[in-house]
């Protein structure tokens, strides 16, 4: 039981850790859209 007990542990970090990933990921797709929108903004505007 005890090791069963580990694998679910393990198996929940790695998913945290992934999870983490993502969601950083996520953070810098939203920044780089920002940015290229006001990018897109200061084409239009010229």
């Amino acid at each position: 039981a005890k090791t069963k007990e580990q694998e679910v542990n393990q198996t929940n970090l790695r998913m945290q850790d992934e999870t983490k990933k993502i969601t950083e990921l996520e953070n810098r797709l939203e920044i780089y859209k920002i940015k290229n929108k006001e990018r897109m903004n200061e084409v239009q505007e010229q």
